[in-house]
């Protein structure tokens, strides 16, 4: 979620907006990774979070945004977290469509290899998807788990792991 930190920028109507978005929306949509970037410059990270975040919505054929960058000139990060973003919104359920089943989803991922996405972060992740998936949901129970030890009077701090936020240009 730290990647769409910007999207509190963006109107509320338009993040929860059940359906296309207009072209009007769809560019005030295109300043969270501006913002997010700028919001994030002002914390002391152990690692370059701010560059990820400010080029998550590039795309490998330099389509994307902000600054249409292409190829290896886009953060490896930021194309690891592009393919895996959009493979977690194809595989989870929107306000304005269901969730794909996770093979289905990786393949129109895998569709975009070479175009919106790193062909070499799309071939990794179609080899590990479904060992990643597992070890999401085990990340996830565990997370409930602690959660629920919480509120019975358990001392310590739940979490709920998983892969990034969405974005509906994947979905």
């Amino acid at each position: 979620m730290l990647h769409d930190i910007g999207k509190l920028a963006v109107p509320e109507h338009i993040i929860s907006k059940p359906g296309k978005l207009t072209p009007e929306e769809f560019e005030k949509m295109k300043i969270h990774p501006i913002v997010g970037a700028e919001i994030l410059e002002q914390v002391d990270f152990p690692y370059p979070v701010v560059p990820i975040v400010r080029a998550h919505h590039e795309k490998w054929d330099g389509s994307g945004y902000p600054n249409g960058l292409v190829g290896e000139a886009i953060p490896i990060g930021a194309r690891i977290l592009a393919a895996v973003d959009c493979l977690d919104a194809l595989a989870s359920d929107r306000q304005y469509r269901r969730a794909l089943p996770l093979n289905e989803a990786m393949d129109k991922v895998a569709s975009e290899a070479g175009s919106s996405f790193d062909p070499r972060v799309v071939g990794i992740l179609q080899r590990r998807y479904v060992e990643l998936e597992k070890t999401r949901q085990r990340a996830t129970f565990s997370g409930s788990a602690e959660i629920v030890y919480q509120r019975q009077g358990g001392a310590g701090i739940g979490s709920r792991s998983g892969f990034c936020g969405v974005e509906r240009s994947c979905g």
